[in-house]
């Protein structure tokens, strides 16, 4: 990423990976780093991730 953090460093990327790998992360989308992070577990009620719970999401 880039020092703002706001989008990633293109040309450090590029430097480190080939042009498809690039290509790949460059395409992930950077979530607002103003906004606070949070724990989301779908499978289980409280969010929380368990093993049994993920094995009951993946049946």
């Amino acid at each position: 990423m880039s020092k703002d953090k706001l989008d990633w460093n293109a040309d450090l990327i590029n430097s480190i990976f080939d042009i498809d790998t690039s290509n790949h992360i460059l395409n992930i989308p950077i979530l607002n780093p103003h906004c606070e992070d949070k724990r989301i577990w779908d499978w289980n009620p409280s969010g929380s991730y368990t093993v049994r719970s993920a094995y009951k999401g993946f049946l």
